[in-house]
């Protein structure tokens, strides 16, 4: 089974995936806070619960704070592959003028960027359990960082789930000028909105190539640019699990739904697709501005 946890971290972006091989991946590091309002660390939970003796991939879609805030949690856990953007220094100086995080990404980004002498490390393809993981990078040359945000697609038992950052129109522009990226999302089953899913974020264009049946939105309280009516819009639908309850939903949110696993296993008909939160909203399509 390959499982996939997107936390509840308000207004920030945090996913655990934990393959059918047992193998740890983690896709950006935000936190946010408990029902207590403490600071809920997803990286500190995962290593007091012993989940996370190593990371097997860490992807960091693009260095803004909200995706990186967790960062020092990772200390002293080895990091076996980093799939990161290619930003120009200058540019992420400008850009993203949080202290001492963003230097903590630089170096981070450095070492593993360091070809190692005398050919030490191992250059083998690392094995997900049958897990596909493709990542696709936008080609701009603006100054926004989150349209330098890494696209990954991760593929099992013929499901397919699309993890996007913070992307907006100019990096999707640039992406689906890319035959080999629309050829590969086609058949998206689950897609996580970019950009918090904000107006920002949602390009129709992207929806003349995929069609999904669930969204997925990682965010805080609901604001004006909040779009989840659209994202409804584009979503055909299918059944998502708090317990024993069940409702027919075409967007889930962290604000409303709380933590969301997603499991994806093989079935004698084809894939078995399973959606959990903790609580299930009242409205099933929930309309603008009351999620």
């Amino acid at each position: 089974m390959l499982k996939v946890l997107f936390w509840n971290v308000q207004h920030g972006s945090a996913a655990f995936v934990l393959t059918p091989n047992q193998r740890s991946i983690i896709v950006d590091l935000g936190n946010g806070t408990d029902s207590n309002g403490r600071t809920f660390s997803p990286i500190r939970l995962l290593r007091a619960k012993g989940l996370l003796d190593a990371v097997d991939l860490l992807i960091l879609s693009h260095p803004h704070e909200d995706h990186l805030c967790d960062m020092s949690q990772l200390a002293g856990i080895p990091i076996r592959k980093l799939v990161a953007p290619s930003i120009p220094a200058e540019l992420l100086r400008r850009g993203a003028p949080e202290g001492n995080t963003i230097s903590e990404y630089s170096a981070l980004v450095l070492s593993h960027s360091y070809r190692m002498p005398f050919g030490l490390n191992s250059n083998q393809e690392a094995d997900y359990g049958g897990v596909s993981i493709r990542h696709f990078f936008p080609e701009v040359s603006g100054a926004n960082l989150n349209d330098f945000s890494v696209v990954t697609l991760l593929e099992y038992e013929e499901t397919k789930v699309l993890i996007t950052g913070d992307n907006e129109e100019p990096s999707w522009a640039s992406l689906l000028g890319d035959k080999e990226f629309k050829k590969a999302i086609k058949g998206t089953n689950i897609f996580v909105a970019p950009h918090h899913g904000r107006s920002s974020g949602f390009y129709r264009p992207l929806f003349e190539v995929i069609h999904p049946k669930l969204t997925i939105i990682s965010d805080g309280p609901s604001q004006e640019t909040s779009v989840t009516d659209q994202y409804c819009s584009v979503s055909s639908g299918m059944k998502v699990y708090a317990g024993t309850a069940s409702a027919a939903r075409k967007c889930v949110t962290t604000r409303r739904d709380g933590n969301i696993l997603l499991k994806i296993e093989r079935g004698f008909w084809g894939p078995n697709i399973r959606v959990e939160v903790e609580q299930l909203s009242d409205e099933p399509i929930p309309s603008r501005n009351q999620i």
